[in-house]
């Protein structure tokens, strides 16, 4: 069973517009500060169950702001008090976002840092297994060296 159709942004009243963006607002930060929640407790595996519903609502909620930008009409008539609380929410989004933005890099430093200590152990081990004959000809060395590893995920 399919969601029903999205009305555009035009064809909705400016009040009802700026509640659904609020709204909207209010569950990208609520989604927001569970994926920071995530990396912050060391599983970003579990962020990959957060995507669809993080790339759905960033993307009604860039349609709604486009529109907006282009036709600042579109909330003129709503109540000031909603366009304030909306203003509100968006400068906490803001915020959230980019201490959001902080722990997607300090993830991603980690994780190249494993991946660059685990090619720099496994290296010497590749280089120990070359060898070379009297005529300075490249021999296999009769017992090959392979280094076995395993990563688990909660490294």
């Amino acid at each position: 069973m399919s969601e029903p159709r999205r009305l555009a942004a035009e064809d909705i009243p400016a009040a009802e517009l700026v509640d659904r963006l609020t709204v909207l607002t209010g569950d990208i930060i609520k989604l927001i500060d569970h994926e920071t929640e995530l990396l912050a407790a060391c599983e970003p595996l579990k962020i990959t169950d957060l995507q669809a519903d993080k790339a759905r609502l960033s993307n009604e909620y860039s349609m709604d702001i486009k529109a907006i930008g282009l036709k600042p009409e579109l909330i003129d008539r709503a109540p000031a008090e909603k366009i304030s609380r909306m203003k509100t929410l968006m400068k906490k989004l803001e915020e959230r976002v980019a201490v959001n933005a902080e722990a997607l890099l300090a993830a991603k430093s980690v994780s190249e840092s494993i991946v660059k200590n685990v090619a720099a152990a496994v290296s010497p081990q590749a280089k120990a297994g070359a060898a070379y004959g009297r005529d300075g000809a490249a021999v296999r060395p009769a017992v090959s060296r392979i280094a076995a590893m395993a990563l688990d995920q909660r490294i």
